[in-house]
This record gives C-alpha cells, sequence and structure tokens, in this order.
C-alpha cells in the first residue's frame, strides 16, 4: 500500500497503471484507488492528480457504479459540467440505487 501511495502521492499515474496491471489483484483495490483520488481531491486539493486517479479507477474498474460516481465529484470539481454529468449518468447504469449520483446529476442540470 506505501508504494501505491507514493507513486499516487507523486503523480507517477504511468508507473502506477503499470504496477495495476502487473499485479490486479494486489493493493489496488477499488477501495484503495477510491482513497487516493480522494486524498488528492480533498486533502491536497488538486483536482487534476484527482480527476487522473479517478480515470485509473474507471478503467480498472468499468463495472463500479462507485468509481464513477468519484470521477464525477471530481470533474464537477474542475467545473468540467458535460463530463461530470456523463459520468453521473454512467455511475445511475451501473447502480441505479445510487442516491448521490441522482442527486449530483440534478444539482448539475439544474446550473
Amino acid at each position: 500500500y506505501r508504494e501505491v501511495r507514493a507513486l499516487a502521492a507523486g503523480g507517477d499515474l504511468a508507473r502506477l497503471e503499470a504496477r495495476l496491471a502487473a499485479d490486479p489483484a494486489g493493493a489496488f483495490t477499488e477501495k484503495v484507488l477510491n482513497a487516493l483520488g480522494y486524498r488528492a481531491l480533498y486533502g491536497e486539493r488538486d483536482v487534476a492528480r484527482a480527476v487522473r486517479l479517478f480515470e485509473l479507477a474507471t478503467r480498472t474498474f468499468p463495472e463500479s457504479g462507485n468509481v464513477w460516481d468519484s470521477l464525477g465529484e471530481a470533474l464537477a470539481e474542475r467545473g468540467d459540467v458535460a463530463a461530470a454529468s456523463a459520468s453521473y449518468e454512467r455511475s445511475l447504469a451501473l447502480a441505479p440505487d445510487n442516491d448521490n449520483a441522482r442527486r449530483q446529476l440534478a444539482r448539475l442540470r439544474a446550473r
């Protein structure tokens, strides 16, 4: 986990992705990638890195409504309403009971 955190914190997402490909069942669980994205987004206020981490999470766990919801949140923080909306829509397609995605999508559409 420390290696994963160090790679994410250093912004070396290419190495992080290569490490993930080499050991998909290792420390790169959906929960870990999501936590790293939120650490970048809110802990470090590095929206660009958070978006990249959440994009990596969606490529790694494409059937997870949760990671698409997280990506939507980061994209909304970046101000990309169209991309955030698309991400929340994907989240809802995968997890129709995701109330957060539904609320955030309504909020974005009301802008």
